[in-house]
């Protein structure tokens, strides 16, 4: 099996070959795997999402017209699967954060309210930015840190989110 060529690989495979199908993974676990891990930077996350690339891989595979194009179809099955983790891990971050917000005293409601809907009404990464600067306090090395991103996306991104934030208080 270790000398078929993918096409044929993904033939026998498409036969319920279970052989094939480990062979297919051992082929194509290390691109998955280096690709989440690259991402996320966590080898729990990195390791389940690639055992989900290959279950995907599994149901999915019949519809890949091509053979020939496997590859590229993994990379993004992949991929796919890692923009939707990191989606969801920063929805997560935002909904405690709001959690937080609520329980925040010293804050007039009606103000809270107005701002809410203002900081509401931006992108995610923005909400998240002003979030975490303002409620949480955080430095930006630190909202760096604490979202993986470089400190110059960071800084960027509070700037732009300001002056959003300052455009729709007027």
């Amino acid at each position: 099996m270790k000398n078929l060529d993918d096409s044929i690989l993904i033939t026998k495979v498409l036969e319920d070959d279970s052989d094939a199908f480990n062979e297919l993974v051992r082929r194509y676990w290390p691109m998955a795997y280096q690709l989440c891990y690259q991402r996320l930077r966590n080898n729990a996350e990195a390791e389940d999402i690639a055992q989900e690339a290959f279950i995907k891989v599994h149901k999915y595979l019949r519809q890949l017209k091509d053979k020939t194009k496997f590859t590229g179809w993994f990379y993004h099955l992949v991929f796919q699967l890692i923009v939707e983790r990191s989606r969801e891990q920063k929805y997560r971050k935002t909904q405690q954060i709001k959690l937080d917000l609520e329980e925040k005293p010293g804050i007039n409601p009606m103000n809270k309210l107005f701002v809410r809907d203002a900081m509401n009404s931006l992108s995610d990464d923005f909400r998240l930015v002003l979030t975490l600067r303002f409620y949480k306090d955080m430095s930006g090395e630190e909202i760096a840190k604490h979202l993986g991103e470089p400190v110059g996306t960071i800084t960027s991104r509070l700037h732009r989110a300001y002056q959003l934030l300052k455009e729709k208080l007027k």
